[in-house]
C-alpha cells in the first residue's frame, strides 16, 4: 500500500508539472498577451525600438527610465484601453550564447516575464531568470575573491569556471488619481538620455524602491527612496551592510524640443557611530535640492546634485548632457588648484534618427568623471550598490568616448555597431588616486594638484558588430551573431580578446 501511495504521489507531481507547462504553452501559442502598463525594459537594443516614438511624443520625459508602453503610445502612463478592465501577459525569457575566441565561453538562461493590469489604476510586473555563465579570467578572479557576479548579487553555486546565479525583479504600480502614481518593488532604474548616465544607471543589480511620481502640465517629478546593500573591502566582502538613498528628479519639457532636468541624491548608512538610523525622515521633503547648505556646513551623508538637458536642434537631431556635482566649492574651483573635493562628472552627447522605411540611429557621446567622484570617507556611503557603481560602470577618474550605430535594414533584421575608447587613472599597490569609489577618500594621495587620469593610466578599446533577427516580437526574442574585440593596456602590458558568438536571447536588461 505504501509503495502504491508513493507511486501515485510521484505521478501526481509529474501531472502538475506537465499541466503547468501545458497551460503556459497554450498561453504562448494562442498569443493571449496584452501589454499596457508593462515597462519597456532597459536593454539598449530594446529601447531603440521605441526611442524614436518616445522622442516624438511631446508629453514623454525620456530621462526617466524604464519607460512604460502606455506612456510611449498614449503620452500618459495611466491611460490604457478602457474597453477591458483586466489585462495580462506571460512571456518566456531565454538566453543561450556560445562564444569562441581566446577561450570557449557559454551562457545559458531561462525564466519568465509576467504582468497584470487592472483597469488603468493598478498593475503588477514580474520577471525571474536563472542564469549560468562562464567568465573570462579577470572577472573569474574577482568573483572568486568577492563571491559576487558583476552587475548581479552573489552566485548560487559554481563548477570550475561555470557560475550559476539568479535575477528577480518586480514592481507594483498604483495610480489613484490622474496626476499621481505610486510604484514599489525591486528593479533597476536608469535616469538619463545617453548610453551612460551620470545620475543613475542600470549598472548595479536591482534594489528595493518606493517611488512617488507627479505629472502635471509639462512637468514630471519623481521622488524615490531605496534600500541598498554593500560590502567593505576591509572586511573582504564577508558581511553585507544596509544603506539607504533618497533620490529626486524633476523633468520639464519647456517646448516639444527642449527638456531640462534636475537631480539630487542622498546616501546614508543604516548604522552610524552612535546608533542604527534605518530610514531618515529628514529626507522625505519632496523638494529638489533638499539641503544645499550642507555643502558648506559639511554633511555626514553623501549628497550629489545634477543638472541636465536635451535639445532638438534640427529635424531628428538631439543634443543631450548631464552635470553632477559632489562636494563642490566654487572658490576652490575658481582657484584651479586641483583640490581633491572638487568632484564632478559630466556627459555630452548627440543622437540622430534617420530613415523611415529602414530606420537608423547614430549616437556619439563623451563622458568624464573627476577623481574621487561618488566616494565618501565612510565607504558604505559611497554611490554604489553591491560593489558596483550606481553611475558610470568604471567608477571615477576617467574619460570615455563612444559611437553607436543601429540600422533596421530589413523587416525583423537589424545591425548594431559600437566603438568605445576609455582611459582611466588606476591605482598601484597601496595608493588611491580616486578611480575606485570603494576606497575611502581619507586615503587620497594629496590635497591639491589632483587632475583627471592621475595615477597609472589604463586604456580600454572595445569594438562590437552585431547582426540580429527578431524571432518573436511580443517576447522580444531575437537570434544574433556577434563579433567583438576588447583591447586593454596598462603599464606596458597589452591584453587583446577577440570573440565570435552566436545566440538566442530575450531583450530585457543590459548584458
Amino acid at each position: 500500500m505504501a509503495s502504491l501511495f508513493h507511486k501515485c504521489s510521484r505521478n501526481f507531481v509529474k501531472f502538475r508539472v506537465f499541466s503547468v507547462l501545458l497551460v503556459l504553452l497554450v498561453l504562448f501559442a494562442t498569443n493571449i498577451i496584452i501589454e499596457a502598463q508593462s515597462p519597456a525594459g532597459l536593454n539598449p537594443e530594446l529601447k531603440w525600438r521605441y526611442m524614436r516614438q518616445a522622442y516624438k511624443n511631446p508629453s514623454m520625459h525620456t530621462i526617466i527610465q524604464p519607460w512604460y508602453m502606455a506612456e510611449i503610445q498614449e503620452g500618459d502612463s495611466g491611460s490604457i484601453d478602457q474597453s477591458r478592465s483586466f489585462h495580462y501577459f506571460i512571456h518566456p525569457l531565454a538566453n543561450v550564447q556560445l562564444a569562441a575566441g581566446a577561450s570557449f565561453r557559454q551562457r545559458y538562461g531561462a525564466g519568465v516575464h509576467a504582468g497584470i493590469s487592472l483597469g488603468k489604476s493598478l498593475s503588477v510586473d514580474f520577471n525571474y531568470a536563472l542564469n549560468g555563465r562562464q567568465f573570462p579570467g579577470c572577472e573569474q578572479a574577482y568573483i572568486d575573491t568577492t563571491g559576487l557576479i558583476p552587475h548581479y548579487d552573489r552566485y548560487l553555486t559554481h563548477h570550475n569556471d561555470f557560475y550559476l546565479f539568479q535575477s528577480l525583479n518586480f514592481s507594483i504600480s498604483w495610480t489613484p488619481v490622474k496626476y499621481i502614481t505610486v510604484r514599489a518593488g525591486k528593479d533597476r532604474q536608469f535616469w538619463g538620455d545617453g548610453y551612460r548616465s551620470m545620475y543613475l544607471s542600470d549598472n548595479a543589480d536591482s534594489y528595493p524602491f518606493l517611488q512617488t511620481i507627479f505629472k502635471v502640465w509639462h512637468i514630471k517629478y519623481m521622488f524615490m527612496t531605496t534600500r541598498m546593500s554593500d560590502y567593505q573591502l576591509s572586511e573582504h566582502f564577508s558581511a553585507r551592510h544596509k544603506k539607504f538613498t533618497s533620490m529626486h528628479t524633476l523633468s520639464w519639457n519647456i517646448t516639444p524640443g527642449i527638456n531640462v532636468n534636475l537631480f539630487e541624491t542622498v546616501v546614508w548608512d543604516a548604522v552610524d557611530s552612535v546608533s542604527k538610523r534605518t530610514f531618515d525622515m529628514n529626507y522625505m521633503n519632496p523638494v529638489v535640492v533638499l539641503r544645499p547648505v550642507d555643502y558648506s556646513l559639511g554633511s555626514p551623508d553623501n549628497i550629489l546634485i545634477g543638472f541636465g538637458a536635451k535639445v532638438k536642434v534640427w529635424r531628428e537631431l538631439y543634443l543631450y548632457g548631464q552635470l553632477v556635482l559632489d562636494e563642490f566649492k566654487f572658490d576652490e574651483l575658481k582657484a584651479a588648484n586641483g583640490w581633491w573635493a572638487n568632484k564632478y562628472a559630466f556627459q555630452a552627447g548627440a543622437r540622430c534618427f534617420l530613415g523611415e522605411q529602414r530606420p537608423a540611429m547614430l549616437q556619439a557621446e563623451f563622458n568624464q568623471v573627476r577623481p574621487y567622484n561618488g566616494t565618501h570617507y565612510y565607504t558604505l556611503q559611497n554611490y554604489g550598490h553591491l560593489a558596483d557603481p550606481l553611475a558610470h560602470p568604471m567608477g571615477a577618474n576617467l574619460r570615455e568616448g563612444l559611437v553607436i550605430a543601429r540600422w533596421a535594414f530589413a523587416p525583423k533584421w537589424s545591425a548594431h555597431a559600437m566603438l568605445t575608447y576609455a582611459v582611466q587613472g588606476t591605482d598601484s599597490v597601496g595608493t588611491n588616486f580616486g578611480g575606485d569609489i570603494y576606497k575611502s577618500n581619507l586615503t587620497r594621495m594629496k590635497e591639491y594638484g589632483n587632475k583627471t587620469l592621475q595615477g597609472v593610466r589604463a586604456t580600454t578599446a572595445y569594438q562590437e558588430l552585431k547582426i540580429a533577427r527578431t524571432l518573436v516580437e511580443k517576447w522580444n526574442l531575437q537570434a544574433e551573431v556577434v563579433m567583438s574585440n576588447r583591447l586593454f593596456r596598462r603599464e606596458g602590458k597589452t591584453q587583446n580578446d577577440f570573440y565570435f558568438s552566436i545566440g538566442v536571447k530575450t531583450l530585457l536588461y543590459r548584458d
